[in-house]
């Protein structure tokens, strides 16, 4: 009888919960400031958008699909080092690196407004491999951080920090910046992103 009391109460719980779980499809854009870490290189300005989906499972967690388009890199002269130890030769000014990103982000609400992000999104550039350089991947792989405040009708403002995890570039090929290690990315050349904008979900039926 016990058993069947508390297989009861799990069917009861686990309905409950279930009910709540609600999908809102949107949108979200905004303004990319991106630099590239451990480089003499000035930060890019440009922008992305995207599509999402926001799955509500209560009123403190949220889950966020995304797929989106983000245009990224640095600003400066990029040289190259000859093998042959004589000077650095010009390779091309800035690094421009166009990304079709897949991500989810998970979402935790202090507050009906305030929300806490966090989550990961992998990414790969848009163009060929020698439009790229001196990048030396057309791919990478982010985690992201941020926070969200979102209006009852919808609509909200997020900031964000995306950092990459591959090392994009080939200091033995490029001139970038030689220094001591970096806690926030040790040795590596990173992808490092901030972006600011506003997203809109449809409101579900009250």
């Amino acid at each position: 009888m016990k058993k069947h009391y508390l297989a009861g109460l799990l069917l009861f719980l686990f309905a409950g919960s279930y009910a709540q779980v609600s999908i809102r499809p949107g949108v979200r854009a905004g303004a990319n400031y991106s630099q590239i870490t451990r480089t003499y290189y000035d930060p890019r300005t440009d922008f992305y958008f995207g599509v999402l989906g926001e799955i509500k499972f209560n009123n403190t967690f949220f889950l966020q699909p995304e797929i989106g388009f983000s245009r990224q890199g640095a600003r400066g002269d990029v040289y190259r080092l000859p093998e042959s130890g004589e000077e650095k030769v010009w390779a091309r000014k800035n690094i421009e690196s166009n990304y079709v990103t897949w991500g989810v982000t998970g979402k935790l609400a202090f507050s009906r407004a305030v929300r806490i992000l966090f989550g990961i999104s992998a990414e790969r550039s848009v163009e060929g491999p020698e439009a790229v350089k001196p990048l030396r991947s057309g791919g990478d792989f982010c985690a992201l951080a941020g926070a969200e405040y979102k209006f009852p009708f919808g609509l909200g403002i997020e900031f964000r920090i995306k950092r990459g995890t591959f090392d994009m570039i080939d200091s033995r090929d490029y001139e970038t910046f030689s220094s001591r290690r970096s806690w926030w990315s040790g040795d590596r050349n990173l992808n490092l992103v901030m972006q600011a904008g506003v997203n809109y979900t449809i409101p579900t039926a009250p």
